[in-house]
């Protein structure tokens, strides 16, 4: 019996362990528009591609471990690390030099380097991170499920605004300076901990009637404050670039054997953008409402409707210069759009 019982209990815990070799290497082509300017307005003409490489790896363990305590219960616990390349603009975007008028009557009636925009640096290294997540989870009935889980996200550097120096040719074709040269660089890293809790409820678990049997709904919420070790101007921290403080997303459903019906309300906190020429910038919380519906005509054959952004929400953007994020930037407008459909399997 005492043999048996160690069994079930070995059974009730699992786990993998993994590990990834990622070999990368980056060809990258710049587009170079560094040579004769155009009048009235300073068009910049194509002088060619800059051509460069950059290559880097990475080992990334990972570990999953479970644990089954009852039927009911699970606990998880989690570890990995991660690298993400960024995109294809940030390697490679191309380069575009500034120039004025040459005050100094170095080229009488020429034009003078003043600064360059770096629009990639094909040198960046990738996103790192480590990442840490303990959940648990409770089953109840057939279908639905609770859930409770704290995370932390350890990010080594993501890429900022940042400047170096260039030297370029003005329009004689001679080099005669240094310039100040903006472009992206990897600052420093952050972190993003909190929890997330949500329910998955299918009302059959909960009442004998046939009709609230078909309907069910899911929730969740995650609070999820971050650091990205950078200020604005007033001193104050400023969260990681994209992330939100607190998101929630609440689902309807009703399900049958012909029709499956879905309305959902996905919302978050405001976000930082990212530096806005020296500026932090946040888009303001948001909201939208979507909708689906599918009628299954038979086992092949099925109609739909999608409905997305159905109250038209537009996304509003503000500048923060030290008192919070108050002064109007712009916006994003956007319509409901709706898709009628069929699908059939043959």
């Amino acid at each position: 019996a005492g043999r048996r019982q160690r069994q079930m209990c070995i059974r009730d815990r699992s786990g993998t362990l993994g590990l990834r070799y990622i070999d990368t290497d980056i060809n990258v082509r710049q587009n170079l528009t560094s040579g004769e300017q155009l009048a009235y307005g300073d068009t910049q003409i194509d002088t060619g591609d800059f051509r460069s490489t950059n290559s880097y790896d990475d080992v990334l363990p990972a570990l999953n471990l479970n644990y089954r305590p009852t039927d009911e219960w699970t606990v998880r616990f989690g570890y990995a690390q991660n690298m993400m390349a960024h995109d294809l603009g940030t390697y490679g975007g191309g380069v575009q030099v500034f120039t004025a008028a040459c005050t100094d009557l170095t080229i009488v009636g020429g034009r003078c380097v003043t600064g360059a925009n770096g629009g990639g640096n094909p040198f960046l290294e990738p996103w790192r991170t480590d990442n840490f997540d303990v959940s648990v989870e409770y089953y109840y009935g057939n279908e639905s499920l609770f859930n409770v889980g704290l995370f932390y996200v350890d990010i080594e550097s993501f890429t900022s605004g940042g400047s170096t120096t260039g030297e370029f040719p003005d329009s004689d074709g001679v080099i005669r300076r240094e310039v100040p040269v903006t472009t992206v660089i990897l600052g420093e890293g952050g972190s993003i901990e909190g929890i997330e809790a949500g329910a998955k409820v299918a009302l059959a678990d909960f009442t004998n009637s046939d009709f609230w049997a078909d309907f069910g709904f899911d929730v969740n919420y995650t609070y999820a404050p971050s650091d990205s070790n950078g200020t604005d101007p007033a001193g104050s921290a400023l969260p990681f670039v994209d992330n939100s403080e607190n998101q929630y997303n609440v689902v309807g459903w009703f399900q049958n054997e012909s029709w499956e019906a879905r309305v959902a309300w996905n919302w978050r906190s405001e976000r930082y953008t990212g530096d806005q020429g020296g500026i932090p910038g946040y888009q303001d919380s948001i909201g939208y409402l979507d909708a689906q519906a599918t009628y299954h005509i038979n086992d092949d054959i099925s109609v739909y409707v999608n409905g997305s952004n159905i109250t038209g929400e537009s996304e509003e953007y503000f500048l923060d210069w030290g008192a919070g994020p108050t002064q109007y930037w712009q916006q994003n407008e956007f319509e409901a759009r709706y898709t009628i459909g069929v699908r059939a399997r043959f």
